[in-house]
């Protein structure tokens, strides 16, 4: 089961593997054995592909992102992401539509939209304890260039998924 999600892993580092292999050595990868660097090195390394970064960034939650983590747990997964732009982070106050995370009145929910390649809108859903931060701010403690520790200890309620091919 290692050797197999060893083997996975390097078509995944592959930075010529075709779209079509790289998603097939992502389904099969099973259990978590991986750091979470090995998706954050592809994530933010620009010899690679927007698509196999974008595809490297949603592993990234998928597999190392939980509930009951806090944000500063989540910056250190994200080690610095050069993938993130401010105007990617969404506060989302109302809606039109599905949200995969549960709406209430009391906890805040952000969207961070890929946008790899730019016309992508497939995002991330963190729903997060109560209103105790704005989209700027959560963006400067992902990017890990500000530090609130009331604001590093929110915690992640849920996280949820819209990924858009």
């Amino acid at each position: 089961m290692k050797a197999r999600a060893q083997i996975n892993s390097q078509i995944i580092a592959n930075r010529n593997v075709s779209k079509e292999d790289l998603r097939l050595a992502i389904g099969a990868m099973g259990d978590v054995v991986e750091p979470s660097s090995f998706w954050s090195s592809i994530a933010n390394s620009k010899d690679y592909t927007a698509e196999h970064r974008r595809l490297s960034v949603f592993q990234l939650f998928k597999r190392h992102v939980r509930a009951g983590q806090r944000l500063f747990d989540l910056a250190e997964i994200l080690d610095r992401p050069t993938w993130l732009q401010e105007e990617n982070i969404t506060l989302i106050e109302s809606f039109h539509g599905k949200v995969p995370v549960v709406w209430d009145l009391v906890n805040s929910i952000f969207a961070i939209r890929l946008g790899l390649p730019a016309e992508n809108n497939s995002a991330v859903y963190l729903k997060l304890t109560g209103k105790q931060i704005d989209a700027k701010s959560f963006f400067r403690l992902l990017k890990a260039k500000s530090f609130d520790q009331k604001q590093g200890d929110i915690e992640i309620l849920e996280v949820g998924y819209s990924e858009i091919d």
